[in-house]
């Protein structure tokens, strides 16, 4: 499994802890991925000899970054702090407004 994957996996943990999001469910909304995609993911954790390989992929990656303010240098693994300067305590909305 990948670093990324995992790491967004915990993030989604770190969410759900910070009230940022309450179910699965609302992490898979805000990324445009189904369910059972982010089901599909996790159970390589427990089966990692799984044939088939489910990833989170780059545009999923780049909305996670611009929904909740993560730094995607903690998705690939290169720093400890998945928030670059404080805390998130909502998610950011003025990415998907328009100026």
């Amino acid at each position: 499994m990948f670093t990324s994957d995992l790491q967004i996996l915990k993030l989604i943990d770190i969410l759900k802890d910070l009230e940022v999001i309450r179910f699965d469910t609302n992490f898979c909304d805000e990324i445009n991925i189904s369910k059972q995609h982010l089901q599909n993911i996790k159970s390589q954790l427990k089966n990692p000899e799984r044939k088939q390989n489910y990833h989170f992929t780059a545009e999923q990656i780049e909305l996670i970054c611009k929904i909740y303010g993560v730094d995607a240098n903690w998705i690939i693994g290169v720093t400890d702090k998945p928030f670059p300067k404080k805390r998130v305590t909502q998610k950011v909305t003025s990415v998907t407004q328009k100026a």
